[in-house]
């Protein structure tokens, strides 16, 4: 009877210490698995709070320091577009001036020719006349 109540007695022992270690292992699992959600947790946070932020400052940024280099662009184009227009208004109006330049010439020949013309036929006339 004594052998069977220590046999039982070493069975419950064995039992509780299995127990008690089981639990003890399942414990330290929670524990390592809450200290990692923590972690993970802490990780997550830090990235929604710094380092999306970051991104999105510098994205910005980027869209700003673009546009305005776009703007730039757009300035200097329609710079080069000014100019260019200035310089064919001016050579148009040169070539105007030029054409006027030569109608004038070609009208003082005309008109001198129609002189010397007249004159001759004059000239010649009075020769007529005189004979």
């Amino acid at each position: 009877l004594l052998a069977e109540q220590d046999a039982r007695r070493q069975e419950e022992e064995r039992i509780l210490s299995n127990f008690e270690e089981k639990t003890n292992r399942l414990k330290e699992d929670i524990n390592h698995s809450m200290k990692q959600r923590s972690e993970n947790e802490a990780h997550l946070r830090r990235y929604l709070e710094e380092d999306i932020p970051k991104l999105y400052e510098n994205l910005k940024k980027e869209v700003a320091d673009r546009e305005a280099m776009e703007q730039r662009m757009l300035g200097k184009a329609m710079d080069e577009v000014t100019q260019l227009q200035a310089a064919i208004l001016e050579e148009k109006k040169a070539r105007e001036d030029t054409e006027e330049a030569m109608l004038r010439m070609m009208e003082d020949v005309v008109l001198k020719m129609q002189t010397e013309i007249a004159k001759e036929r004059e000239e010649r006339e009075r020769m007529e006349q005189m004979l």
